[in-house]
């Protein structure tokens, strides 16, 4: 089984179930830290819809974060939740996408890294 992750209609990413809900419950818990919406919504018969605006902003919010931090555990929280959310923001292109491509090199590298293992349905 696996679940589609859309931002508008593009198919963003296909992980399997038990990755699609680590990542949800992961983002969602830092949403909820950071006091800023994530823009995932529920998902519903293996399908999340994302509000590519609010997402934009959270995966900002969260690189802000990492740049912020001099904690190297904090650090390591969030970048897994950061690389997938800078992947998923390129693959839908526009304003996500150009702040995927202007992260900075470490998440150039960590996007290219993860998109090769991220699959599409």
């Amino acid at each position: 089984m696996s679940c589609f992750f859309l931002i508008g209609d593009i198919d963003v990413w296909n992980p399997a179930n038990t990755v699609a809900r680590v990542f949800h419950a992961e983002a969602s818990a830092l949403a909820e830290v950071f006091g800023t919406p994530s823009g995932l919504g529920p998902v519903v018969d293996d399908e999340c819809s994302i509000d590519g605006r609010d997402f934009a902003h959270f995966v900002e919010v969260l690189l802000s974060e990492h740049r912020r931090t001099s904690h190297p555990v904090l650090k390591a929280l969030l970048e897994g939740v950061i690389g997938v959310g800078l992947v998923l923001l390129e693959r839908a292109g526009g304003e996500g996408g150009a702040i995927a491509r202007n992260a900075g090199e470490f998440w150039e590298d960590r996007r290219r890294s993860l998109s090769r293992r991220m699959t599409r349905g």
